[in-house]
């Protein structure tokens, strides 16, 4: 028996029904939405601090809540540069500018740091573990007394770290400098044709 509208409700040729008629706001609502998402994804996160995560959040925190009360506020300096830097990939710091003169110790978060300078730190008394530092700028950290195993560093400059016993063990081309360290042997001469004199 036909259909009394004249086609069947399953034939290929039935007219879709129309999507009903969506609102302007909601229209408005939706682009809203993908535009937001897809700057939050080019951003990261709106703080901009996306890249560390609760542990190394907590680190840092007691890194600063640790340190002596007169230290706190160039604490927190040095902890605002490395939320705002992927501590779980290879990353740099350069906190000389800083003129940091109250640190003693560096927060235990620095194992991704490939180049790290914290020159003027004259009473830093020690490092933590740098094991993928490539140059490492320590000039003026006149209260270090050792260095951290640098095995991959090839550029130190430890100039006028006056209490300085010794070196660590380093690549066999790494540049050297460490003028003005009392403790330590005197730095060779290079001569003109390449190489180092004693």
């Amino acid at each position: 028996m036909s259909n009394p509208v004249g086609r069947s409700s399953n034939s290929p040729h039935s007219e879709p029904n129309p999507p009903p008629q969506q609102s302007v706001f909601a229209k408005v609502s939706l682009i809203f939405k993908e535009v937001f998402s897809v700057s939050r994804e080019a951003l990261g996160s709106p703080n901009r601090y996306f890249n560390v995560d609760s542990s190394a959040k907590r680190i840092l925190q007691g890194w600063v809540d640790s340190q002596p009360e007169e230290a706190k506020e160039q604490a927190k300096l040095i902890r605002n540069i490395l939320l705002k830097k992927d501590l779980s990939k290879p990353f740099e710091l350069d906190a000389s500018a800083c003129n940091l003169n109250e640190i003693e110790f560096l927060p235990n978060i620095l194992q991704n740091c490939t180049k790290l300078n914290c020159s003027g730190f004259t009473i830093l008394k020690a490092l933590p573990e740098l094991p993928v530092c490539k140059i490492l700028d320590c000039n003026n950290c006149m209260s270090l007394k050792e260095l951290p195993a640098l095995p991959v560093c090839i550029e130190l400059h430890c100039n006028g770290c006056k209490n300085l016993e010794k070196l660590p063990a380093l690549p066999p081309r790494a540049d050297i400098e460490h003028y003005g360290c009392d403790k330590l042997p005197p730095m060779p001469t290079r001569p003109r044709n390449g190489g180092w004199e004693y």
